[in-house]
């Protein structure tokens, strides 16, 4: 089996880094939807909100997201769909795949794509509201950047080709 790193941001609150990366570690620990089999803290990398590049940190990984969201969207639309009446006929596959992957981040599910990852509103994006909320209290919030290692080699549950229902 393979395996390769795959680098996360995670927004987080607490009074120390420890407890942030606490709660990073408790994350991974309860989500059903990815395993990873390895997590590295990147303590060079990491932020706290009352320090001076923070913001700007924040934005841009947000900003990570959305262009991979525009990306996403323009690739669709290459797959034949122009409006949302088109998804009716949408084919399984790569189509669906990625109408799937375009969900998930609209939805604020974690995924292996998933840049930036607000794990307070568990959102790919910050809302103004806590945008407030973290000037109020900036030493309580951190930019945590994570590398996981993905292992690949396997059939996973994505890659199961449907029944054959004739049979």
């Amino acid at each position: 089996m393979k395996t390769i790193p795959v680098y996360h941001e995670f927004l987080v609150n607490g009074h120390s880094m420890a407890e942030g990366k606490e709660k990073i570690k408790r994350f991974f620990d309860h989500y059903e939807l990815i395993s990873y089999s390895e997590l590295f803290y990147l303590d060079k990398a990491i932020l706290n909100g009352k320090q001076s590049a923070f913001w700007e940190r924040l934005a841009s990984s947000e900003e990570v997201n959305r262009r991979l969201l525009r990306d996403w969207i323009q690739e669709m639309k290459g797959t034949g769909v122009k409006n949302l009446e088109d998804l009716e006929m949408l084919p399984q596959g790569y189509p669906s795949k990625l109408f799937h992957t375009i969900a998930h981040v609209l939805d604020g599910f974690f995924g292996v794509d998933s840049h930036f990852f607000n794990l307070i509103e568990d959102s790919h994006w910050v809302s103004q509201r806590l945008k407030e909320l973290i000037k109020k209290s900036p030493d309580s919030y951190w930019l945590i950047t994570v590398e996981v290692t993905l292992a690949y080699g396997f059939q996973g549950f994505e890659k199961k080709a449907p029944r054959n229902i004739e049979s």
